[in-house]
């Protein structure tokens, strides 16, 4: 009895050891490929609000344009 104890905690202990193995090997092996997807995440982040800025700038002085466009045919 003691020795069917002492084998099923060898058995949980073993696989879970073999577990962490295999997950710090798999992490080891993508982790370069995270750091490449999150620095071209970063990159098309960066990108996206450069984009969404530049979106703003021009709809703000199509505004001004359209104000100024406005105000002068009030004057007339």
């Amino acid at each position: 009895m003691i020795f069917l104890t002492s084998d099923r905690y060898f058995r949980k202990h073993s696989a879970v050891s073999y577990q962490l193995f295999l997950g710090h090997a798999a992490q080891t092996a993508l982790l370069p490929l995270v750091d490449n997807l999150t620095l071209l995440f970063l990159c098309f982040n960066s990108l996206f609000k450069n984009v969404v800025e530049v979106k703003q700038m021009l709809a703000s002085f199509i505004k001004k344009l359209f104000a100024q466009h406005s105000a002068g045919r009030a004057d007339r």
